[in-house]
């Protein structure tokens, strides 16, 4: 006779198929569950479990499969050392605290995921579970301090540690932000453009979706708004906790070896799945909170392949130029919300940056005329060879600052750091557009024109750490003394000035022996306080970086009244009538 207990029926967590309570025996694996499954989706788990497809810091076969089929395993092989330096070394306060109160404290446990998610990270999590995903964040922070914390890498860290150990996470999770999705995808509120990238990504889906899917067009909201919604938690979480495990699965595989175009791909492939919702007007927001119960896995296969047809890098590339074009617009057009942002991550205050933004304008309005009569001299070929290569690199974008204007500008106001000049420009063109818009340039000009020592030392620090490795090494450290040292350099063949000379050399002694105290392993904070701590060195790196005078418009003019006399000014042809 059957107990009350066996005859009660359940609806199963994963496919809501019902089924009666104890007619079979459960798994020891799945003990630790809290959720109900029936047999068929017990057994699912369970032989993942059991055949190595999921574990926990640990590296599986697949895990080393992505290693090698994506580049990774030779990325690792460029850094002498692993996650334990990083470890070592001190990160932002606001990081570490944000770090003890996301993951430590248990907000980030198996139970906040959802789905199949939920059901894995049950199975296989170990005592260190916190741990471990604490330990792979720190150590990527303390490497890139500049994308610093980011609330979606906890789901990331989470699924890469069902098939890494936390050393390869920590290299996996550092390849995919520095090598593989969009510079500034990952970037936080510290510079005032929260994950830019991923909103450049959503506006390319926007424009993939109208072209393959024109469906689109019939849902509750633009196309472009509905991409926002629709795409951000994708992107945000690389569909980790978004589909169920084969789906997540699957994407991920794509994006080891495709790179970025798999997620705009999965995206894409994902709301043409939806295509009936959208038309029937359902929101975007609901739509994807629904997803991880769906049984999608063949759909979004064959959608993908289709779509994988039909896209390719370049198309993207030149959706993404044009993406942050218009996001360079904005910023020239500066609404209230982002003068706000900027007045928060920068040294400037409203005024300031209103009388920026307003000579910031002016210049660029100028410089779309001047990129109207070069197209002029260049249709009429009236240009020669000289005034073409005076005009290199301001023909590439008339919302911003290209690297040849800013490297001349630089070179004007302080010849200390015109040798810097390019590698500066690179550490603040952050979406690497190879122009500096309103955004950028301001926060570059915040932290040379009001910046405290500190800030400047961290840029210069970061500019110099050219593999992105989170410390300088010995290689890098030579650069620095070769760029630093220039402003000595018309002292160097002068006998009758030996003390020149002899700080020379005892500045390029003292920074070597630095960066052999630390074995060749050299963090910011050790970099900082040696700086501060010996008067030598402090007075140069301030010579170096110059003193701000004036104030910020005065500063800004610099870049204006370049065009009088610089790369901007095309001169009149003799043989032109019209000008």
């Amino acid at each position: 006779m059957e107990t009350e207990e066996e005859n009660q029926e359940s609806k199963c967590f994963r496919c809501s198929c019902p089924f009666k309570e104890g007619s079979w025996d459960r798994n020891p694996i799945i003990h630790s569950i809290s959720e109900n499954l029936c047999q068929l989706c017990e057994n699912y788990f369970c032989t993942m479990k059991i055949t190595k497809k999921i574990s926990w810091n640990e590296l599986l076969p697949q895990g080393s499969q992505w290693l090698e089929s994506s580049g990774i395993l030779s990325y690792m092989r460029q850094y002498n050392h692993g996650i334990s330096t990083y470890l070592a070394i001190k990160i932002p306060s606001e990081d570490e605290k944000q770090l003890e109160q996301k993951v430590l404290s248990g907000l980030t446990d198996a139970e906040t995921f959802l789905g199949d998610m939920k059901i894995c990270l049950q199975i296989v999590r170990k005592e260190s579970y916190r741990i471990d995903i604490f330990k792979v964040l720190r150590a990527y922070i303390a490497k890139n301090p500049q994308v610093g914390y980011c609330e979606g890498l906890n789901i990331v860290c989470a699924w890469l540690l069902m098939f890494f150990d936390v050393n390869s996470a920590m290299w996996v999770l550092s390849y995919l932000i520095e090598k593989v999705l969009l510079p500034d995808f990952y970037i936080g509120n510290k510079h005032g453009n929260s994950v830019n990238g991923i909103y450049i990504e959503a506006s390319v889906i926007a424009e993939v979706l109208e072209m393959l899917m024109p469906g689109v067009k019939q849902g509750c909201l633009p196309t472009e708004q509905f991409s926002s919604f629709f795409s951000y938690q994708p992107l945000v979480n690389l569909f980790v906790n978004i589909v169920n495990f084969e789906c997540t699965f699957f994407i991920w595989d794509k994006l080891m070896n495709q790179g970025s175009i798999a997620l705009i791909n999965g995206t894409v492939s994902l709301a043409m799945v939806c295509e009936q919702d959208i038309i029937n007007g359902e929101h975007p927001m609901k739509i994807m909170k629904s997803l991880y119960r769906r049984n999608i896995e063949e759909q979004l296969q064959d959608l993908y392949l289709k779509c994988d047809k039909v896209i390719d890098l370049g198309m993207v590339e030149s959706m993404r130029a044009k993406a942050k074009e218009f996001r360079a617009k904005q910023w020239i057009n500066c609404e209230k919300i982002l003068i706000k942002r900027l007045e928060n991550c920068s040294n400037f205050n409203l005024n300031e940056i209103l009388d920026i933004q307003q000579i910031f304008n002016t210049m660029i309005e100028e410089k779309e005329k001047r990129l109207k009569k070069i197209k002029f001299f260049r249709r009429s070929n009236t240009m020669d060879v000289k005034q073409i290569n005076d005009i290199s690199g301001l023909e590439s974008s008339s919302t911003g600052i290209s690297k040849t204007e800013f490297i001349k500008v630089i070179s004007k106001f302080n010849k200390n750091l015109k040798h810097s000049a390019g590698i500066l420009f690179e550490q603040f063109d952050e979406d690497k557009s190879g122009n500096l818009d309103f955004r950028e340039l301001t926060l570059c000009i915040s932290v040379f024109w009001k910046g405290t020592f500190e800030e400047k030392l961290r840029v210069c620090f970061d500019a110099y750490d050219k593999d992105k490795s989170g410390y300088l090494q010995a290689e890098e450290i030579e650069n620095l003394i070769n760029n630093l040292l220039k402003q000595y350099q018309k002292y160097k063949n002068d006998e009758e000035d030996r003390q020149s000379i002899q700080t020379i050399e005892e500045i390029t002694k003292r920074l070597r022996d630095l960066c052999e105290q630390f074995n060749g392993i050299l963090c910011f904070e050790d970099f900082s306080l040696a700086v501060k701590t010996d008067p030598m060195l402090y007075s140069c790196f301030f010579d170096h970086f110059g003193q701000s005078t004036g104030n910020a418009s005065e500063y800004m003019k610099k870049f204006s009244n370049e065009k009088e006399s610089g790369p901007f000014v095309v001169k009149k042809c003799q043989s032109c009538w019209i000008f």
